[in-house]
């Protein structure tokens, strides 16, 4: 869910900022920097997003794997001793 903020957020900056020069563009033969930057980070988080969504179907973490650390039980929903 935090790829998707970071995309969604990353489009509204570039339609907010950099787009509205657009124009500008066609003079130059080479792209502004942060146009460029706003292009990487969405073909990034969009390809994290893909990969992420493919791994949702692994399960990485069982309860019954001895010396698994405590975050993993904890992320995986493991009972605590005691509970």
């Amino acid at each position: 869910m935090i790829l998707f903020i970071v995309a969604g957020l990353n489009a509204f900056l570039f339609h907010r900022g950099i787009h509205r020069r657009v124009f500008e563009w066609e003079r130059s033969p080479v792209l502004p920097g942060r146009a460029r930057a706003a292009g990487a980070i969405s073909l990034a988080a969009w390809a994290l997003i893909i990969v992420a969504g493919r791994l949702i179907a692994y399960n990485w973490f069982d309860c019954d794997i001895p010396g698994q650390p405590g975050w993993a039980d904890w992320a995986a929903g493991c009972p605590v001793a005691g509970d």
